[in-house]
């Protein structure tokens, strides 16, 4: 069986890895969290999953989503995606794809038949 990165469907999903997350990484700070599918169009600055089974981007929202395009510094783009812990109820943060602070793993999937 073959695992991938996997995106993120619903805010719902995004929510419920998150929680998953958070019990297993006590010493999660906000910000921080776990590598999910997902890979900015930088000529449309919107996201797509690249998983090959992920559809919507409902997750994306920007009531669950919170999207900088660039890091605190302004200096590296932001085209990947975590499933992070938010000092509010949003739930999934755009990153520096060459930069792995603050990410403590990966969230990976397979397609059900």
């Amino acid at each position: 069986m073959g695992t991938k990165l996997t995106g993120v469907a619903s805010a719902v999903e995004s929510q419920w890895i998150v929680g998953r997350v958070k019990a297993d990484v006590k010493a999660l700070n906000n910000w921080e969290g776990y590598w999910i599918d997902g890979e900015r169009n930088t000529s449309t600055s919107d996201f797509v999953w690249t998983d090959g089974y992920t559809t919507g981007n409902s997750a994306l929202d920007s009531s669950n989503a919170e999207f900088s395009y660039k890091d605190h510094l302004w200096t590296e783009d932001e085209n990947c995606l975590i499933a992070a812990k938010f000092p509010n109820s949003q739930t999934i943060n755009d990153v520096s794809c060459n930069n792995a602070i603050g990410v403590w793993g990966a969230v990976c999937g397979y397609q059900l038949n």
